[in-house]
């Protein structure tokens, strides 16, 4: 790679999400760790690459996990049919 300025910015695959806002401390806890997580660069940030040795940085993606909660309380314990619930 030539010397100068990068931004590496990742499109990840349906169900994941870019950058991780996972912490670095965790992230280097998981299996097949320690990860090359250059700071600045993988979380698509600006960084400077001077000429040299080639670029090593593994770019950590999160699964977005979505759920609903819903709760539902009535206002009174027993009702009949046509009394109102607040």
């Amino acid at each position: 790679m030539a010397a100068g300025n990068y931004k590496i910015t990742v499109q990840p695959p349906p169900g994941y999400s870019a950058p991780s806002t996972v912490p670095d401390a965790i992230l280097q806890g998981l299996p097949g760790g320690p990860f090359a997580l250059s700071t600045p660069g993988y979380r698509s940030q600006a960084f400077a690459f001077p000429a040299g040795p080639d670029l090593r940085m593994d770019i950590p993606v999160d699964e977005v996990v979505a759920s609903v909660f819903v709760q539902k309380q009535a206002s009174a314990a027993r009702v009949g049919v046509g009394d109102f619930v607040g």
